[in-house]
Order: C-alpha cells, then structure tokens, then sequence
C-alpha cells in the first residue's frame, strides 16, 4: 500500500497528528509538560484513528474522481479545525472549545485572527502550534491552488485566464489524475516554501530577533497568516522590516515558486495579473487610510476650515501614519500634535 493511495482527507489526518508532535516536544524540551502533553496525547489518539480509517479505505475508489479531492480541500477545512482545537482547548485552562476551534479555523485558513492576544495567558508551545497550522495551511492551498483549483479554472484562477470554464496548464497536467497533480506539486513547491521559511529565519536570527520569535514570523510571514506570539508589534528595526517585506513578495505572486505554470513565462512581473492586483489592493488602502488622516485633520484643526488645514500641514508636514494601542488610527507629524487627529 502506497500513501498517495489513500484519501486525501485521511492523509491530512495523517500529517496533523505527526505536526502535533512538534509542540509536544517543544513543550517537554522547555519544562512545560503541561502544555505539551496534550498534543502529545492527541497525536497519539489522533494516529491511531488515522491507520484504522486508512485501512478501511484504502481500496475505496471516488464515484467522482474528478471532485473527488476539491470536497476533500472543502472537508479539511470543516473537519481538521476542529480537530486541531482538541489539544489546544486542553492546553489552555480558561478557554472554551468554541474558542479554540475559531482559533485553529483562523490559523488555518491563515486569516490571522486571534482570541488570545496576551503572551502572558498563552506559552510558547501555544503559540508554536499556532504558527504552525498557519504555515500547514499557508501550504495546503498553495498545493490545492495549483494542483486542483488551477485545472479546474477555479477560487479565483479566472483572474489569470481572463474568462470562466478555461482550464490552465499544460494539456498533461490538465488530463493527469488529480492525485498525481497533488503528489507532484507537493514535491515540487514544498522543499523551496520551506527553504524560503529557513531563509528568513536564519535572516531574522542574525538581525538580532530572539530565535523563537524569528522563526514564528518566519512562518507566519511565508503563510501571510500574520500570526506572531503574544501579538503586538512583529519586528523592530528598518532592516527586518525590510526583509520581511521581500519575502511578503512571494505571497503576492507564484513566480519564485517553481511550476507556476504560466501561459506565458516571459511576462514581465509587472505585468503579471496577480501583481497588479496586489499593487491595486496596497494602493487603495494607502489611499484610504490618507484620506482619513487628512478628514480627522480638517474636522479638528482650529476653525475647521480648508485653508487653516493646508497651512500646517504646509508649515509641519505630514510624517508618518501608524496604528495606535487604542486600535484608532495615529498622525505622528513634525510640528502637529496628536490633539489635532484626535489621537
């Protein structure tokens, strides 16, 4: 018996229960048994399931080859959220399980929204788990975009097409089993998303970022999850920003991945759909949030009329625009104080 001739949803049971090892270890190597033993009894329990399941469908063949692995992506993300939350809810004293499953759903869906902000409320070995799953998860539709969406000319492949019912790649591919194309994107795309993540952790580390906290934005920034222990500020320093925002680059666009397969590999980056679109998206929201500094400016500036705004910010420039601890929007300027946003 092979692995790829499993199910797809059994093979990802498979890899959560090897992934829950990871922060079982951490747990025990840290002192925190507590923490780590439930994952550690998880991926035990969670195994065991897996053979059994595994053994009983080995031979089963799809009705519908064709969707049969587009209702397994589908069935992950109903099925493994839940499931990751187990170890988690157990973990974590004062949480409910409610809570954890819209934790791990999060996290895996990479959307980046959390429950539990505090570091002081989570341990390390929780928030490994966290970044974790965001990074499995960063990876599963990457895999699923290419070897199942892409053929099928759908979740959003229309945008490089140009029009509906179209399917991409090379005729093999298209034709191929959607097992093989899985199997095949898996060992092509894999070993340079974990290279890139090593790549920017070891950067993070010799930027001076303590080594845990390197590699949870590593992962996380790999992922576009955004996930980071303990929440807050990511990094410090112009130059980790700075690399940081590189490597966000390939979350923009698969052209740094191998086996992008791309109607046209000469097409200049900037030309590129998906490129475009980022730029679209980053450009507006700029935009956005400008134009809100500047309508806080007009409506508390002395007089509240146009001229008196365009004078100070004449006379003291508008220097930069950050995110306050109160989640309201800051105008840190030279020469205006925050009294005049409203901050």
């Amino acid at each position: 018996m092979r692995l790829w001739d499993l199910p797809l949803l059994v093979i990802l049971l498979g890899l959560t229960a090897l992934a829950m090892l990871a922060p079982a270890v951490h747990g025990y190597a840290v002192g925190n048994a507590a923490a780590g033993r439930p994952f550690f009894y998880a991926a035990c329990g969670l195994g065991m399931l897996t053979v059994m399941i595994g053994l009983a469908t080995v031979d089963r063949a799809a009705r519908d080859a064709r969707h049969s692995h587009l209702a397994a992506m589908i069935g992950a993300y109903l099925i493994l959220p839940p499931i990751m939350a187990v170890p988690f809810a157990e973990a974590v004293a004062d949480t409910s399980f409610v809570n954890a499953w819209f934790e791990m759903l999060s996290c895996f869906t990479t959307t980046g929204a959390t429950l539990y902000e505090g570091a002081e409320r989570i341990p390390e070995t929780l928030h490994l788990w966290r970044v974790l799953v965001g990074w499995l998860g960063g990876f599963f539709i990457l895999l699923m975009a290419v070897a199942v969406l892409m053929p099928m000319n759908l979740g959003g492949m229309e945008v490089l097409t140009g029009r509906s019912g179209r399917a991409r790649g090379p005729q093999d591919m298209r034709i191929a089993d959607a097992t093989e194309r899985i199997q095949r994107f898996a060992v092509l795309l894999f070993p340079p998303y974990a290279g890139f993540t090593l790549l920017l952790w070891f950067a993070l580390v010799l930027m001076g970022e303590p080594g845990f906290r390197a590699f949870a934005v590593a992962l996380s920034t790999l992922s576009t999850s955004g996930i980071l222990p303990g929440g807050g500020t990511a990094v410090g320093g112009f130059g980790v920003e700075l690399i940081i925002a590189a490597f966000l680059l390939l979350g923009i666009t698969r052209r740094a991945y191998p086996g992008a397969l791309f109607d046209d590999p000469d097409l200049p980056p900037w030309r590129d759909p998906e490129v475009q679109m980022a730029g679209a998206i980053i450009l507006s929201v700029t935009l956005v949030l400008a134009l809100r500094h500047w309508v806080g400016a007009i409506e508390n500036s002395e007089g509240g009329d146009l001229p008196a705004f365009v004078s100070v910010l004449w006379g003291g420039g508008l220097y930069h625009a950050v995110l306050s601890d109160h989640d309201g929007l800051h105008v840190g300027t030279l020469g205006i104080g925050p009294d005049l946003v409203g901050a």
